[in-house]
């Protein structure tokens, strides 16, 4: 399923099924910073893939967005820890 969504992206875009996007609970997982405004913007837009038969589930979700320089590897240090709960 993985190598189906992938197919999809385009470059340095990463594509999440429904199931695993329903498995990130933890909000640096799932939203911005909100640098620099201070306004935390959902990271991933859903991507309607009903029309699409090789899936058996109607939506995915894109990664488009990214942290900032300042929070971003801090974002990815909590976001690693989460797997070793």
């Amino acid at each position: 399923m993985a190598a189906k969504l992938a197919s999809l992206s385009k470059h340095d875009q990463l594509i999440a099924s429904d199931r695993y996007f329903s498995n990130l609970k933890d909000e640096h997982a799932l939203l911005t910073c909100g640098c620099p405004e201070g306004e935390k913007l959902d990271l991933w837009t859903p991507l309607d893939l009903s029309e699409d038969d090789r899936f058996d589930f109607d939506t995915a979700y894109v990664l488009e967005s990214s942290w900032c320089k300042i929070h971003g590897n801090e974002y990815c240090e909590i976001i690693s820890s989460l797997d070793e709960d």
